[in-house]
């Protein structure tokens, strides 16, 4: 049986990937554009993830880093698309702030804000 803290990250987890998912179809179907899924990317997911917080115990220590699992395994995803390790384009699509699709860019943001 999986504890409270596990299901809780595998909670957020979930519903970051679901704003992902649904910003990434609006995408694919130019619903919206580059700019604007950027920007619902960045807000959504930190808006999404500081609701999350309320499902972890306060009193639990080690939650904080089971939280921190869902930004660092972004990062991560980013890292390899930068690398070349791994292909996703409507990714770089999404949030690359030129239109130019450069991958690099991706890593931009997490190098400067942390």
């Amino acid at each position: 049986l999986m504890s409270h803290e596990v299901w809780s990250t595998l909670f957020l987890f979930a519903v970051s990937l679901f704003w992902i998912k649904i910003i990434e179809g609006l995408v694919k179907r130019d619903r919206v554009s580059v700019e604007l899924s950027r920007k619902a990317i960045h807000v959504g997911i930190g808006v999404l993830f500081v609701m999350c917080w309320s499902v972890f115990d306060v009193h639990c220590y080690s939650c904080r880093y089971l939280a921190a699992l869902v930004p660092l395994s972004v990062v991560i995803k980013f890292l390899a698309i930068c690398l070349g390790v791994l292909k996703d384009p409507i990714t770089v699509k999404m949030l690359c702030r030129d239109g130019e699709n450069h991958p690099q860019q991706l890593l931009l943001g997490p190098l400067i804000f942390t």
